[in-house]
């Protein structure tokens, strides 16, 4: 997951114009059909940069369903996405 996110984020222009660094944290649920759902931002650097990684998180491919007891369940994500100028 982190290596699709860090090969298709982009960086908003406003990030990289006023060299803003830090860590978005987006949190989303995996639905039991695979579906991401009910993406939000947790944590913000800059509104643009929200943006772009709650557009990245519901862009991403379908999943497996998590699984607990043998059947398939809702599963809540959070995960950081580091805004770092060396990156770009």
């Amino acid at each position: 997951m982190l290596e699709y996110i860090y090969d298709h984020i982009e960086y908003p222009k406003v990030v990289i114009e006023e060299e803003i660094i830090g860590t978005t944290v987006v949190q989303f649920i995996v639905k039991n059909n695979g579906q991401i759902e009910f993406t939000r931002i947790a944590r913000s650097i800059h509104p643009d940069a929200d943006i772009a990684c709650k557009e990245l998180v519901e862009s991403m491919p379908e999943w497996r369903a998590g699984r607990h007891l043998g059947l398939q369940v809702n599963v809540l994500y959070t995960v950081p996405i580091h805004f770092r100028l060396d990156n770009y």
